[in-house]
């Protein structure tokens, strides 16, 4: 599963993920693995096997976590503090070199937290909805937008003073 994501303008890296995961199966789940894929390209084009739909892996993320039941017709959110708190944070931050990065990913139930199986995710149940029509399986994307380092900061602040100052003298 996986679509093209535009983050916000000037982030120049990910740092984490929020997922809400849909159970379509009959299996109550005790855990669940999860594989994110971060891609550097994608094809908003026609896709085929010489046209793929991503490109450029980026970076490769597994987590696995503990669930107090991911029952039958259900969702499970997994977010700390949604918005600031990513549910899965990753060690370090993945620097990416644009906006629109790709996002696949697969998760797998664990009914004895040992095997993992195939979760049957649902794209067009209205069991859990994020909001949009047809959605009901989610994920945010947590990502840096940097900061000025001082002496830009200082470089701006003294340009700005020599403009004040030139035109002080013209006046």
């Amino acid at each position: 599963m996986g679509d093209g994501y535009v983050l916000s303008p000037g982030t120049t890296s990910i740092t984490g993920f929020d997922l809400y995961p849909a159970n379509f199966t009959a299996n109550t789940y005790t855990g669940l693995r999860v594989t994110f894929y971060v891609w550097g390209t994608v094809n908003t084009g026609a896709v085929s096997a010489g046209s793929p739909a991503f490109g450029n892996l980026l970076g490769t993320y597994t987590f696995d976590t503990l669930t107090p039941g991911f029952g039958p017709s259900s969702f499970y959110a997994i977010d700390n503090t949604p918005g600031s708190v990513p549910g899965y944070s990753l060690g370090a931050p993945l620097a990416i070199s644009s906006t629109t990065i790709g996002l696949t990913f697969n998760y797998q139930g664990t009914t004895d937290g040992v095997n993992y199986s195939r979760v049957n995710g649902n794209f067009t149940s209205t069991l859990r909805s994020l909001g949009l029509q047809n959605q009901s399986l989610g994920v945010r994307v947590y990502g840096v937008n940097p900061v000025p380092e001082p002496t830009t900061l200082a470089l701006v602040g003294a340009g700005g003073l020599a403009l004040l100052a030139i035109r002080r003298r013209r006046a």
